[in-house]
């Protein structure tokens, strides 16, 4: 009986050193490795994904100013308007005027 316990025993005992060396491998040199090649590559993507937001957020910004451009109103509306308000603001004048002062007095 006792030899079978022993024989167990070495066995789980170099089990248990063979997992631990394939551990300190992995962690010391392997997994370095691979985390260095890994952001690598994740910079390489981002920059990727970068590079294609910028085209796309650049053609719509174009394409936004080209139609807010193009949307513009022409200078005979612009006069119009202006007209408009100025006209609007000569009788909301004239209003506060004429309350204040009373009303116009007609010349003969």
């Amino acid at each position: 009986m006792t030899t079978l316990m022993t024989i167990v025993f070495t066995a789980v005992l170099s089990a248990a050193i063979t997992w631990g060396a394939a551990w300190l491998v992995f962690t010391r040199y392997i997994w370095p490795e691979l985390e260095k090649d890994l952001d690598k590559e994740i910079d390489v993507k981002v920059q990727e994904i970068g590079d294609a937001l910028e085209a796309r957020v650049r053609e719509g910004v174009r394409k936004g100013v080209l139609e807010g451009i193009a949307q513009i109103p022409s200078a005979e509306v612009l006069r119009g308007t202006r007209e408009t308000m100025v006209r609007t603001g000569q009788e909301l004048v004239e209003q506060g005027l004429s309350t204040i002062l009373g009303p116009k007095k007609r010349e003969r």
